[in-house]
């Protein structure tokens, strides 16, 4: 695992949409998921993730 997350949204069409980066521990990731579904651009899906910045692999998940 890497020290950095990157927190992503989905559109309406399903493709996920690059949203900021953080910190790899829980109380920073669950932070930012937060803010990414609260500051939610038109048109997304009300669902966003927390993936590993250097393997990809899914961290969390969490829909609004």
């Amino acid at each position: 695992m890497t020290e950095l997350v990157r927190i992503e949204v989905q559109n309406q069409f399903g493709e996920w949409r690059p949203f900021t980066t953080c910190a790899n521990n829980p109380s920073s990731i669950k932070l930012q998921l937060r803010i990414a579904l609260k500051s939610q651009r038109a048109g997304t899906s009300g669902k966003a993730r927390a993936v590993d910045a250097k393997s990809g692999a899914l961290i969390d998940l969490q829909y609004a």
